[in-house]
C-alpha cells in the first residue's frame, strides 16, 4: 500500500491542490491510545489506483462536518429554498462520566466502538455525495494522510485566530532546564506552549497583554546564561511583573521574526484592554464606597461598588481592583429600600438611614454608605436605572401571571423545547454542560443535569433583544471552545448580560435559535398589548412632591389615577413598582394646599367644618391624610 504524500499540513484551501479523485472509504477499525484518546482508522482508496491509511479522532470528525455544513450551507438544507438535505447526519456528542478514572476511560472506549458503524455509514454517504461537494478540498484534506489538521488550524485554533505558530525551547520557571515546546500566538495576545504540535491542553500560557516588554536575547541574559548549543541572537524574552520567560529558536532570523510578532500582538492587546477599560468607565452611572454585608458569613466588609448602564451593580475589593467579587442585576431586584425598613439589620452604632436593601427572590443585599445622603443617592440612582431598564414589568398582569419555574422540565406538556446545551458561566468564563428546558411561559431554565429538580439559572424569553447564531458573535472571553465551531453557537442577548451556549450540532443550534426567536416576538407582541390596555386605563399621571408617613420630608414622586379610583405613586415615570397605593373610594376629604393653611390656622372655613363633621361622624384618630403639592399650582383636584 503506498503512503500519499503531496503538500504541507498547513494547507490553505485557495492553494492548487492536485489529487486524484475519491474512490471509497472503509472504516476499519477503532485505535485506543495511551492516554485514552481513540482514533478511527480510515482506509482509503484513490482513483488511480493508491491507497491510504488515515487516522482521525472523534473531535477531527465532528469539527470536519460542522465546517462541511458552514461551507455547502445549500446541502445541509440551512438555506430557505436550499431543497432537501444531502450532507448525512453525524453522531452527535455525549456527556461520558464516572466515579474513577478507570471507569471513565471504559465508558469512552464503549462510546467510541457504538460510534464505529455510525461513522462508516457517514464515510460510504459522504464520498456519493455530488463531486462539488465529495470532491472538494476540505474532503480531500480530511482524507490526506499527510495532512494533521483541518484548513490550517492548530491546538484548537483556527488559521484566522493565529498570530505565529512554531517550534521554540523555554527555559523552566522552577527547574531552569531548557525543554522543547511547540508555541502559538493568538489574536487576543495570548502566547500558548505545548508538549508537541499534537497536544489539545496547553502546558501554560503568557498574557502578552501584562507583558512590560519583549526583548531579543542580546539585550537581556538568560538565568545561568544562555545554553551552549545556541547564541545570545537566538533567544528572546518576555517580562511580566512576577516572573521573565526566556526562549530561544534555531537560528536568529526566527528569533527576530518572534519578537517582531510578539511585540505587535502585546501592543495589539494592551490597546484593547485600555479601549475595554474607557468603554467601562464611560459606562459607569455611579459608583463609590459601601459597607456590604458578606452572603454566608454575615460580616461586613467595605466594597467600591459600581453601577453601570447595563445595569449591573459590581462590588470590587478597591477601586484599583479589576475583577469583581460579585454582582447584582437590576432586572432580577424585586424592591430596592431604605435601610430604615430594617432596622435591626445593622451593625452596632450605624444609623439605619445610612442603608439601603437590595430584595431578590433568593436573598437580599444589605450596603450601607457613610452618610444618610450619600445612602439616599443610591437608592435613588438604583431607582432610576431599574424604572428605565424594566418598563415591562410595570404592574402588568401578564407577568404576574407567568411565574418562572412553574413549568417542571419533567412535564413534557409544558415544554416547547428540551436537551442538554454546554453554557459559559458569567463571572468565572468556563463551559458546563447544562440541560436546558424552553417552557411554554418563555421561560427558559437550565438545570446541572436532566434529573435536578431546582433550575441552575433562567431567563425569560420575553426580555430577549436578540438570538443570533454563534456564526455572528464570539464570546468575549477566548471565543468558541477548541471542541465546537460556531454555527454550533448561540448568542442571547438581555438587557443586563448575554448568554453564550452551544449546542451538539448546527441543526439543534437553529432550532434552540428558532423556538427562542418565536417564544420571544409571542411574549413580547403580549406585552405591547397590556400596556396599551394600561395607558387607556389611566385618568390622570403626573409628577408631584409628597410628604413622607414617618420622617416627613418631601420628594417628588410620579403619581398616577386609574379608572378604578386607585392612586399609586412611583419612585420615577416609569418605575414598575408602585411605593405606596391610596384608594381614592376610603378618602375621608380632598383638600386644596390653602384650605390646609387656613386649617391649621384655626381659621373657621366650610372645609374645616366639613371635616370637623365627618370626623365626628366617625373618623378616627388614626385616619390619615395624604397631601401632595404641586409646583406652581394651589390647588389639587380629583
Amino acid at each position: 500500500k503506498k503512503k500519499r504524500t503531496g503538500f504541507a499540513s498547513s494547507w490553505a484551501p485557495d492553494k492548487p491542490r492536485i489529487m486524484p479523485a475519491i474512490s471509497s472509504v472503509n472504516t476499519l477499525a477503532v485505535e485506543r491510545l495511551p492516554e485514552g484518546k481513540h482514533l478511527y482508522l480510515l482506509q482509503v482508496a484513490w482513483e488511480d489506483g493508491t491507497t491510504s491509511i488515515v487516522k482521525r479522532s472523534y473531535e477531527e470528525l465532528f469539527k470536519f462536518h460542522c465546517k462541511l455544513l458552514d461551507t455547502f450551507p445549500e446541502a445541509g438544507g440551512q438555506k430557505p429554498g436550499s431543497g432537501p438535505r444531502i450532507i448525512p447526519s453525524f453522531p452527535g456528542k455525549k456527556v461520558v462520566s464516572g466515579f474513577t478514572k478507570r471507569t471513565r476511560e471504559a465508558r469512552e472506549h464503549a462510546l467510541a466502538e457504538k460510534r464505529l458503524p455510525e461513522i462508516a455509514d457517514y464515510m460510504q454517504k459522504l464520498v456519493q455525495l455530488p463531486a462539488a461537494v465529495a470532491q472538494s478540498d476540505l474532503v480531500l484534506a480530511l482524507f490526506d494522510a499527510s495532512v494533521m489538521v483541518i484548513d490550517g488550524s492548530s491546538h484548537g485554533f483556527r488559521k484566522e485566530q493565529i498570530v505565529r505558530v512554531g517550534f521554540v525551547t523555554k527555559q523552566g520557571g522552577g527547574t531552569k532546564n531548557w525543554k522543547h515546546r511547540h508555541a502559538l500566538v493568538d489574536r487576543k495576545g495570548v502566547l500558548y506552549y505545548y508538549l508537541d504540535e499534537t497536544a489539545q491542553q496547553a502546558a501554560g500560557q503568557v498574557n502578552l497583554a501584562d507583558a512590560r516588554a519583549v526583548r531579543p536575547g542580546t539585550e537581556e541574559e538568560a538565568a545561568y546564561g544562555w545554553p551552549a548549543e545556541t547564541t545570545a541572537d537566538c533567544g528572546f524574552s518576555i517580562e511580566l511583573p512576577d516572573r521573565t520567560f526566556f526562549f530561544y529558536c534555531d537560528n536568529a532570523d526566527t528569533a527576530q521574526a518572534w519578537v517582531q510578532d510578539l511585540r505587535r500582538a502585546k501592543q495589539a492587546a494592551q490597546l484593547q484592554r485600555e479601549q475595554v477599560a474607557r468603554r467601562a468607565r464611560d459606562n459607569i452611572i455611579h459608583s463609590g464606597y459601601l459597607t456590604k454585608q458578606g452572603g454566608r458569613n454575615k460580616n461586613w466588609r467595605e466594597r467600591y461598588v459600581v453601577l453601570d448602564k447595563d445595569n449591573i451593580l459590581s462590588y470590587y475589593n478597591d477601586e484599583n481592583t479589576p475583577t469583581a467579587n460579585g454582582f447584582v442585576s437590576l432586572g432580577e431586584v424585586t424592591a430596592i429600600r431604605s435601610g430604615y425598613a430594617e432596622r435591626e439589620a445593622w451593625p452596632e452604632g450605624v444609623n439605619s438611614y445610612c442603608g439601603l436593601c437590595l430584595d431578590l427572590p433568593g436573598r437580599t443585599f444589605y450596603f450601607y454608605a457613610k452618610t444618610p445622603e450619600s445612602a439616599q443617592t443610591w437608592i435613588d440612582t438604583l431607582t432610576r436605572a431599574a424604572s428605565a431598564g424594566h418598563t415591562r414589568r410595570a404592574t402588568i398582569s401578564v407577568a404576574q401571571a407567568r411565574k418562572p419555574g412553574a413549568a417542571s422540565h419533567h412535564n413534557p406538556k409544558a415544554m416547547v423545547r428540551s436537551g442538554m446545551l454546554t453554557k459559559q458561566g458569567h463571572s468565572v468564563k468556563t463551559w458546563k454542560a447544562r440541560f436546558a428546558v424552553l417552557d411554554r411561559e418563555g421561560i427558559l431554565s437550565y438545570y446541572a443535569d436532566k434529573y435536578a429538580r431546582s433550575p441552575a439559572g433562567q431567563f425569560d424569553s420575553a426580555d430577549i433583544r436578540e438570538v443570533r447564531s454563534g456564526r455572528d458573535e464570539q464570546p468575549h472571553a477566548g471565543g468558541w471552545p477548541p471542541e465546537t465551531t460556531p454555527s454550533c453557537g448561540i448568542v442571547v442577548a438581555l438587557p443586563g448580560r448575554t448568554f453564550y451556549m452551544f449546542a451538539e450540532t448546527p441543526e439543534q443550534a437553529q432550532g434552540w435559535i428558532d423556538d427562542l426567536s418565536a417564544s420571544k416576538a409571542r411574549l413580547q407582541g403580549r406585552v405591547e398589548a397590556a400596556a396599551r390596555r394600561r395607558q387607556e386605563a389611566v385618568v390622570f399621571a403626573g409628577a408631584l412632591h409628597k410628604q413622607g408617613a414617618v420622617n416627613k420630608s418631601w420628594r417628588e414622586r410620579y403619581v398616577v389615577l386609574d379608572r378604578d379610583g386607585q392612586l399609586a405613586y412611583f419612585g420615577a415615570e416609569g418605575a414598575t413598582t408602585p411605593n405606596g397605593l391610596v384608594d381614592v373610594s376610603e378618602a375621608v376629604a380632598v383638600s386644596s394646599g390653602a384650605e390646609l393653611a387656613a386649617e391649621a390656622a384655626g381659621a373657621t372655613t366650610a372645609t374645616a367644618a366639613a371635616a370637623a363633621a365627618a370626623a365626628a361622624a366617625g373618623g378616627s384618630s388614626g385616619d390619615r391624610r395624604v397631601s401632595a403639592s404641586a409646583a406652581g399650582a394651589s390647588s389639587s383636584s380629583s
